[in-house]
């Protein structure tokens, strides 16, 4: 029902946020399902792969608008009876994309912009490749700047 390719590419060195593109954040690959995916067997997809994006899988003509079912798409299910819904009901419109290779500044001015947490990373025929998040981009941010939340340059709690 699904593919899985996960190769996080958090950048190993330390990019400035201004010269930082969304490669340098973002996760490498794509849990997808079917359009017609009961929204129980998305759930437990997100539960299993410990991920907040799906992206569904529409298998039609290549150029139809990708589809997204996110955590907050989800548990808005909840409110409309969750058991008979199907990914393709309840994924969001539209879906933002962005190519690996943009500024990561205008990945989060798009965040922003359309209000959400998730943005969908294509290449250059609009094909989806990975997904870049906030979660994404607070951890571009840590590894830019260790110590930063407990000002002594130490890791772990006190």
């Amino acid at each position: 029902m699904s593919d899985w390719i996960h190769m996080p590419s958090v950048a190993a060195s330390r990019p400035e946020m201004a010269d930082a593109r969304v490669e340098d954040a973002m996760h490498l690959g794509v849990v997808t399902c079917a359009a017609d995916a009961p929204l129980t067997d998305v759930a437990a997809l997100m539960a299993g792969h410990r991920i907040h994006a799906v992206v569904v899988d529409q298998s039609g003509p290549r150029d139809a608008e990708p589809l997204v079912v996110s955590a907050l798409d989800m548990a808005n299910g909840v409110l409309g009876g969750f058991e008979a819904l199907e990914a393709g009901d309840v994924a969001g419109s539209p879906t933002v994309s962005v190519g690996r290779e943009a500024p990561l500044v205008e990945a989060v001015r798009l965040m922003r912009d359309y209000q959400t947490a998730h943005l969908l990373v294509v290449d250059d025929q609009g094909g989806p490749i990975g997904v870049l998040s906030t979660l994404d981009v607070a951890r571009l941010i840590a590894v830019a700047h260790p110590g930063a939340a407990d000002g002594d340059g130490e890791e772990g709690p006190r």
